[in-house]
């Protein structure tokens, strides 16, 4: 788990896997609409070995340029730079108190997929 330190909560955990464009509204506290959030689902393997599932919160409008599936199988360092290479710039965090209290305050539920 990652720390940040927060102008607001201090020394506290980290959100990561999130459109940095989102990152930035959040942080403005400026309105997102629940349907224009989207996510990618990816599962990481070594080889035949599941490792862990990571869930990226993305905008419908970021998944449809990019032409992002929902979810991902991923196996290699292949597969893995194929997916993240154009879009890994791109993606952000913040902090994780935060980022619970915008939700909370603008009633998002993240999508499952």
């Amino acid at each position: 788990m990652g720390m940040i330190i927060c102008e607001k909560h201090g020394m506290t955990g980290i959100s990561i896997n999130i459109l940095k464009d989102i990152c930035e509204k959040i942080l403005e506290n400026e309105p997102i609409a629940q349907e224009e959030l989207a996510t990618i689902l990816v599962d990481y393997y070594d080889e035949d070995t599941f490792l862990i599932t990571d869930r990226y919160l993305v905008t419908d409008d970021f998944k449809r340029e990019y032409q992002l599936r929902d979810y991902y199988k991923i196996s290699s360092d292949e597969e893995d730079q194929r997916l993240w290479r154009p879009i890994a710039p791109m993606m952000g965090g913040l902090c994780g108190k935060c980022y619970k209290e915008y939700l909370a305050e603008h009633n998002i539920k993240v999508p499952s997929s």
